[in-house]
């Protein structure tokens, strides 16, 4: 059985120093099929250049701005994955974390699945904070 497709959804906005880092965390999945789509929220930075420079690894959507929900909602427009990811484009995957979650849903049948967070702070602190209840 094949591994059920996964849409990675990632707005930015101004973010040209972060989102490369954040599109390359999500081509590193270990889990094989997945896309990666990115919207560019109207940036004013290079941003979008930043974003095109991926070429077809990724597909990419330049909006005007309309904020990170209306970016989320043009990238699900987009989406064919049976699931979806949402990574803002300041933070990072785990390179086992679609694999993981997606191995828990298809297990347990649930619709959703949620993880824990680890914050990494410019200080050198870290923090890391439980999903579960």
């Amino acid at each position: 059985m094949s591994d059920p497709r996964v849409s990675i959804i990632i707005p930015c906005f101004n973010a040209e120093a972060l989102v490369g880092e954040a599109i390359q965390s999500a081509l590193d999945q270990t889990h094989e099929s997945i896309e990666v789509i990115v919207v560019d929220d109207g940036s004013t930075d290079g941003s979008l250049e930043r974003i095109r420079s991926f070429g077809e690894a990724i597909l990419w959507i330049a909006n005007p701005h309309q904020g990170a929900g209306g970016a989320r909602n043009s990238g699900l427009r987009r989406a064919t994955g049976k699931y979806v990811v949402f990574l803002d484009a300041d933070d990072l995957l785990h390179r086992h974390m679609v694999k993981t979650l997606v191995g828990k849903a298809e297990e347990t049948g649930a619709d959703t699945v949620a993880c824990d967070v680890e914050t990494h702070w410019l200080d050198g602190r870290a923090e890391r904070w439980s999903m579960a209840p």
